[in-house]
């Protein structure tokens, strides 16, 4: 709807309210609209523009994409105007009157798929059902390249009536399928994969997604992969399992599930960068992990109990690794009277967490750029030994040789002198993460 007053000057402005795109399309049909020598044009290029400037959101202030409030943004549009005497546009906003509708259709594409990218992928499902328009888009396959397999609730469907709760199991795990299904018939270039999923479970098929992502090309570009494969979080807890050797024959039946489907994985997706997983610490894994050269951010989980670390599987692991930048690593290494200390050794590591380990202790380190180091003193892994019976090296003094950048440890920052003398607040750090004689005041290792 348009308005004609009289300002100042005697001429007459024309006042446009916000409009639908509905509105401003039937307008496109005329070239330009002429009174007294003002000229309000409503062709397709000046179309857009009345239509932007009159609301409070556009492609260009959009709050989202900028650093400026909403009032900012309010007194930006108002005082925004035609300077060439052709058109004047003016915004009247009345105290009693609210902004119009938030004008989401006239966005560019591209902001438009930025936009639709924060969401979930059960909103994105949910907005596939707004319009014919937001349907299309939603098939997009760039809005799929990060998958989040997992994120779906624990929820059956509506259509699902279940008498016992243990089907509402079956219903979580036939919605994963088919969103699985349905990537599967987009073929998005995945870039970012979240995978939470006990691959062992026969009944369940969570490894054939996948393999079926793997065999057709999804994970070429892969650069982050969380791969949890040795449980299901989201899996209620009932076991059908009679004694220890069925779960002992369990676990090393998924390890060898893993370790297949490693090799072809590490072969295919080789532009990861960052990875977390359970491992094996298998000769074959090792093998495999050391193919991917452009890893710089690696978190490595224990996969069971007791589970032994050879000091020769490690070098090769860091030796594969040139780029490695961080590294946080949990082993429960079996342990007792005839401890080994692991030596690490890397010219590109720069950060090292080892604080989630058991059984694994330092005697030396070769790591110059290391500039951040986690540690904690866990509980020994094994019979208990006493301490005199077991000589550790001094925690200060392996980081002194093989760490001389180092900067923080753990939550403390290091003194530019603490090198040249260990000051009261490093000592009493050194009492809470060391077990050398000096600082191990306990019996018990």
């Amino acid at each position: 709807m348009e308005t004609k007053q009289r300002g100042a000057t005697g001429k007459k402005k024309v006042l446009l309210k916000p409009k639908s795109l509905k509105y401003l399309r039937r307008k496109s049909q005329q070239n330009y609209h002429q009174d007294d020598g003002s000229q309000c044009y409503y062709g397709t290029d000046e179309e857009d523009y009345v239509y932007r400037s009159v609301h409070r959101y556009s492609a260009t202030n959009f709050p989202l994409f900028s650093n400026m409030s909403d009032d900012e943004v309010i007194k930006k549009t108002k005082s925004k105007q035609f300077s060439n005497g052709q058109l004047q546009i003016q915004v009247k906003n009345e105290e009693d009157q609210t902004q119009d509708e938030f004008p989401f259709q006239t966005l560019p594409y591209e902001l438009k798929m930025k936009v639709f990218t924060y969401l979930s992928h059960v909103d994105k499902g949910v907005s596939m059902r707004v319009c014919r328009e937001w349907k299309d888009l939603m098939t997009k396959p760039v809005l799929w390249s990060t998958v989040m397999l997992c994120d779906f609730p624990m929820t059956c469907m509506p259509s699902k009536h279940h008498l016992q709760p243990s089907n509402c199991y079956l219903c979580y795990n036939e919605r994963v399928h088919m969103f699985a299904r349905y990537l599967q018939i987009l073929k998005p270039s995945i870039k970012y994969l979240d995978f939470k999923f006990d691959i062992g479970e026969p009944d369940d098929n969570y490894l054939e997604i996948l393999q079926n992502f793997l065999s057709q090309g999804n994970l070429q570009s892969l650069v982050h992969f969380n791969f949890n494969w040795k449980e299901t979080p989201t899996r209620p807890f009932w076991s059908d399992w009679t004694n220890c050797n069925d779960i002992v024959f369990r676990q090393r039946y998924r390890g060898r599930l893993f370790v297949y489907f490693f090799d072809e994985f590490t072969k295919v997706a080789t532009k990861i960068t960052t990875l977390l997983l359970p491992f094996d610490w298998s000769d074959r894994s090792v093998l495999c992990l050391a193919r991917l050269q452009n890893l710089h951010t690696l978190v490595i989980e224990k996969y069971f109990v007791f589970q032994e670390m050879k000091q020769e599987l490690l070098d090769k692991l860091m030796e594969g690794l040139p780029n490695l930048k961080r590294l946080m690593f949990e082993v429960w290494s079996p342990s007792g009277p005839g401890l080994i200390p692991f030596t690490i050794s890397s010219k590109s590591l720069e950060f090292l967490d080892i604080s989630q380990s058991r059984g694994f202790y330092l005697k030396a380190l070769d790591i110059p750029n290391m500039t951040r180091f986690r540690v904690a003193r866990r509980p020994w892994n094994g019979p208990l030994v006493c301490a005199d019976r077991i000589s550790l090296p001094c925690l200060y003094n392996t980081l002194l040789v093989g760490a001389p950048n180092l900067r923080k440890l753990n939550d403390h920052y290091l003194e530019e002198d603490w090198k040249k003398n260990v000051y009261s607040t490093l000592e009493e750090v050194l009492k809470v993460v060391c077990s050398c004689r000096r600082h191990k005041t306990g019996w018990a290792m």
